[in-house]
């Protein structure tokens, strides 16, 4: 979703100054697209670190705490309530911008 919003607003401000489809500058949509993947790859491997070396700790002393490391789980429905809320304020951080530039520049 970075991804798309980001090229979003590249297309736009794209649009803005040459006004034409023909002259934009598609190698940048491929970094997007390259970003996007890597974002989520990074997100499961920051789980599977933290719970292979457990760095979310409660504290340094051994005993301080029940347990040594904080528990992190990761549900499906979590994921999609974080995938909604990002696709909305993405949206509102793209829409309204765009929109003032549009009437203001055009």
């Amino acid at each position: 979703l970075v991804a798309v919003s980001s090229a979003v607003v590249y297309l736009s401000l794209q649009m803005m100054q040459d006004n034409d489809f023909m002259k934009l500058d598609q190698e940048m949509n491929i970094h997007f697209a390259v970003n996007g993947v890597l974002l989520l790859l990074a997100y499961p491997l920051m789980y599977v670190i933290e719970k292979t070396f457990g760095f979310v700790s409660m504290g340094k002393t051994a005993g301080s705490f029940i347990v040594e490391a904080y528990p992190v789980s990761v549900h499906p429905t979590d994921i999609l309530l974080v995938f909604a809320t990002v696709v909305v304020v993405g949206w509102l951080t793209v829409f309204f911008p765009v929109r003032y530039l549009q009437n203001r520049l055009l």
